[in-house]
């Protein structure tokens, strides 16, 4: 719920309240002090705690797919004629992972792998929301061909012969996929690369590694 007050010393007038884009998955009521559904626009609040306006906003999940939107206020106010507030839902999360860590600092280093050798490290995606997690893409993008990830769904024309899986994946709560990536050093210049993976976790969006 949001609630909407005057706090100046006069009668606040609404243009609005209404969730944008629309979408069947929210519901938004607006009530009164006094709990009555407004419903009519313009509408004036007093300059007092006792008067305000309540938006309460429901949701109601009908497929795995993340959602989201933003509640708009609309008013005369000549310093804040609109407020936004950005509001999702989705039942899916995605945590990663590396040997050296978890989350926003999960991060893959090769260190001094020598010349012709050849390191393998392991990246673990995982749900561990409530509902479906859709993983739309993951891509290896790099510059050098020194770098391969098995299990990637899409690749840089710079990185040639690996294996990739064609199609997006979708894991369900617990389920994990893991992505092997392989570096094989032909010099002795530093080399960099990353993972990009796109998934229906709205509130990670994009996550690079």
């Amino acid at each position: 719920s949001f609630v909407l007050e005057s706090v100046g010393n006069a009668p606040l007038d609404v243009e609005a309240i209404e969730l944008s884009p629309l979408d069947d998955e929210f519901t938004l009521a607006i009530v009164d002090v006094d709990g009555n559904p407004v419903s009519t626009w313009p509408t004036s609040v007093a300059p007092n705690a006792d008067a305000t306006l309540t938006a309460k906003v429901a949701y109601r999940s009908t497929d795995d797919e993340p959602d989201a939107i933003e509640l708009v206020f609309r008013t005369r106010d000549p310093a804040r004629r609109e407020v936004r507030f950005a509001l999702t839902a989705g039942r899916g999360k995605l945590e990663v992972c590396t040997t050296a860590s978890c989350g926003s600092d999960a991060a893959i280093d090769f260190a001094n792998t020598p010349i012709d050798g050849e390191r393998s490290e392991r990246i673990v995606l995982k749900n561990v929301g409530d509902g479906s997690l859709d993983l739309r893409s993951i891509t290896l993008e790099s510059n050098s061909t020194e770098f391969c990830a098995t299990g990637a769904t899409a690749l840089l024309a710079s990185v040639p012969d690996c294996p990739i899986v064609p199609q997006c994946l979708v894991l369900a709560p617990g389920e994990t996929y893991t992505i092997d990536v392989r570096y094989r050093p032909v010099d002795g210049g530093p080399d960099e690369g990353t993972i990009v993976v796109s998934s229906g976790d709205a509130s990670a969006g994009t996550v690079s590694i």
